[in-house]
């Protein structure tokens, strides 16, 4: 009987402990993140999967997931995860603007551009979705509007170093193609250029998370805009995180 007693009080301490010991989903993303820059993307995606048995509607882990996966070259199973993400949330910005790229990648650019459309009209004050948005163009070998998308990105966030690089990647591209062709059509040897240069950006492409914090996009209460600062990739702060 007294062992039975002392169980029984073991199991109650066991009940009481456990939820204390347990990660939130945002913990469990947290820690992708430090394996994710370690480059550990084996590690980081068990860290995103357990953020997601936490909390299955945690979206930002189904979109950690697929970069990493795009990063491996594993692009269905990319589309895949989100697609589970996209059907708790299926105005997720990322999560459209990744599945858009994904599409171009293997040439289905009409649903590539309505995704990203769908995108940067749900945030058009979000200069990831348009860095995305030029990066789609780009697959495309549509120059002429990657390059606008860029800027525009660079427009939203001049500190957005990916978008500024890949403005003066694509203007070389224009006015090498001017200077061979006369046009800036989609045309040419560029193409082959291009898709070397693209193949080398490839890892920082997928990634979008910024070092530099940017003020937060979401709307206060009093409908001004939020005056934090956030590294998120999302753009947005812990508060005002979708």
């Amino acid at each position: 009987m007294k062992y039975k007693h002392l169980l029984i009080l073991l199991l109650l301490l066991l009940l009481t402990i456990t939820p204390l010991l347990a990660k939130t989903a945002k913990e469990w993303v947290d820690k992708g993140f430090e394996y994710e820059s370690k480059r550990d993307y084996e590690k980081a995606i068990k860290m995103y999967k357990n953020a997601i048995d936490a909390d299955y509607k945690y979206i930002d882990a189904y979109f950690r997931i697929a970069l990493l996966k795009c990063k491996q070259g594993s692009l269905e199973e990319a589309m895949e995860t989100l697609e589970e993400g996209l059907h708790f949330n299926p105005n997720h910005v990322l999560c459209l603007s990744l599945k858009g790229l994904i599409l171009a990648k293997q040439k289905n650019f009409n649903d590539a551009i309505t995704y990203i459309e769908k995108a940067t009209d749900l945030e058009p004050n979000n200069p990831v979705a348009w860095f995305y948005k030029g990066l789609i163009y780009s697959e495309k070998f549509d120059y002429s509007y990657a390059l606008s998308s860029y800027n525009k990105a660079v427009e939203l966030d001049p500190n957005f170093a990916e978008a500024t690089e890949m403005v003066k990647k694509t203007t070389t591209i224009i006015e090498n193609q001017k200077a061979n062709t006369g046009n800036t059509g989609n045309t040419g040897n560029t193409g082959n250029t291009y898709n070397n240069t693209y193949n080398t950006y490839t890892d920082d492409t997928y990634s979008t998370t910024k070092t530099t914090a940017t003020q937060c996009l979401g709307i206060t209460q009093d409908g001004d805009r939020c005056k934090r600062k956030t590294t998120d990739p999302s753009g947005y702060c812990w508060q005002h995180k979708p």
